[in-house]
């Protein structure tokens, strides 16, 4: 019984490459053996770069999260009180206004940035083009 699922698997697994390598390559380049190395070579290096590229992308999401949520949260403030202090009539002199609106808004402001800030963080950790780079613990640029 082994040995049968064993030889179905290494069958499976010659058709398999079998199909793929005949698709992929086309048949004028499948008998040049500088293009079958460098196939190889390019296919060998992206598999070496996996493991870097999950462990970075685990250590921006877990680490990135945070961050983005410390980046985020006085952008939240400060366009929170700004809105609630706009809303409230045509007064010039509204300063005296902002800092009870910061400290009104500080809990809602913590809600929303907690929110925002795992989407941020798993977006940075994903999108990053290189592993363990500063984009990729939400170091680089914010979006709005």
């Amino acid at each position: 019984m082994v040995n049968s699922r064993m030889s179905f698997m290494k069958c499976s697994l010659v058709l398999l490459v079998t199909v793929f390598g005949a698709v992929s390559v086309p048949s004028a380049w499948a008998d040049d053996p500088a293009v079958s190395n460098v196939r190889a070579s390019s296919a060998a290096s992206h598999l070496v770069a996996l493991p870097m590229a999950v462990a970075g992308f685990c250590a921006g999401a877990v680490i990135g999260t945070p961050i983005s949520f410390l980046r985020k949260f006085p952008k939240e403030v400060t366009q929170g009180a700004h809105g609630f202090v706009g809303s409230i009539g045509n007064n010039d002199s509204k300063k005296l206004l902002y800092v009870p609106a910061c400290v009104m808004w500080l809990p809602i402001a913590g809600c929303v940035a907690a929110l925002e800030a795992p989407g941020y963080g798993l977006r940075h950790a994903y999108t990053a083009e290189k592993p363990f780079s500063k984009e990729q613990f939400s170091l680089g640029e914010m979006d709005p």
